[in-house]
């Protein structure tokens, strides 16, 4: 293959979003200077790599089920290209003890800044439902990651007004500039089944036992993602997941076989009991991080988070 035929081959390498005119701003540079030919061909194949991998504006997406509903929050950028922006962010929602509200909030590691909301469903007729909104009760930094805690708390741009929904329909929820929650209900509890399969770890109507007595609130609800976590307000969060996490600081603390997942900490023993296959692959090990959790003291609850 001749060096022409080669950089034929290679200037036609599809650029997609997030930036396809920076594809015509190297071919200029490349008929311009052909000194650079090599470096700027290798830069069309890098873009067209990372083009690739840009294919959605979608960030999180995470399933809550309810009795007759699944609520799926979508986190998106106005752009594929803005995508980059956000590549530090962080994404949790679970339960508050009162079962009814939720609490979603999100950090972000390149800005050292955290917000959220809360929201919940309540049924009005067959297929419809009234989803509510309000702003956090509760400052979120105690329970989160040590390198989270001094992060600055500002609210989202804007909470919307409660409405009435029906299935399938979006309702937005605007973040930050660029960044936005879409929240959209669906029929259940069928469809969320296929929905929780799509993540690593999901629980469903979840139970926490410790030496055979439960000590978990009433949780009647899914949750599911690449991670779960058990709050003992006023003590401790446990997150589990199938591997060490990204930082490899996961220690190995129990397995997780079918529906029911035990696990050893602080000198008890424990067993997670679901109504649903916490994960797929037979028994596998879970592994396990600690951190302080500075809530007031109540029953033990579940979250899961991306």
């Amino acid at each position: 293959m001749t060096d022409q035929e080669l950089d034929l081959r290679l200037l036609a390498i599809p650029v997609p979003d997030p930036n396809p005119e920076w594809r015509i701003r190297m071919q200029k540079k490349l008929k311009h200077n052909p000194c650079n030919r090599r470096l700027l061909l290798a830069g069309l194949a890098a873009c067209a790599v990372l083009g690739a991998s840009l294919q959605t504006n979608e960030l999180f997406k995470t399933r809550l089920g309810i009795p007759g509903a699944n609520l799926i929050i979508t986190t998106r950028t106005e752009s594929i290209s803005s995508r980059i922006q956000w590549r530090g962010l962080g994404n949790s929602v679970y339960p508050r003890k009162s079962p009814d509200w939720i609490r979603r909030y999100t950090y972000d590691n390149s800005t050292q800044t955290v917000w959220g909301y809360e929201t919940r469903l309540a049924p009005v007729s067959s297929g419809r439902y009234r989803i509510e909104f309000r702003a956090l009760t509760e400052d979120p930094r105690p329970n989160l990651q040590a390198a989270v805690k001094s992060f600055r708390w500002i609210a989202p741009d804007q909470i919307p007004q409660s409405r009435e929904v029906q299935f399938g329909e979006v309702v937005t929820v605007d973040l930050r500039p660029q960044l936005r929650d879409e929240l959209q209900v669906n029929p259940g509890p069928d469809s969320i089944v296929d929905e929780m399969k799509k993540d690593p770890l999901r629980i469903m109507n979840p139970v926490l036992e410790e030496g055979g007595i439960r000590i978990s609130g009433e949780t009647a609800a899914g949750l599911s993602g690449k991670a779960l976590m058990i709050f003992w307000p006023g003590q401790k969060t446990l997150t589990i997941r199938l591997d060490k996490g990204f930082k490899e600081d996961h220690t190995e603390i129990g397995f997780v076989d079918g529906k029911m997942l035990e696990f050893d900490l602080d000198g008890h023993h424990y067993v997670l009991k679901s109504d649903w296959v916490i994960a797929d692959g037979g028994r596998r090990s879970i592994y396990g991080l600690v951190s302080p959790n500075q809530e007031e003291k109540g029953p033990v609850f579940f979250g899961s988070r991306d």
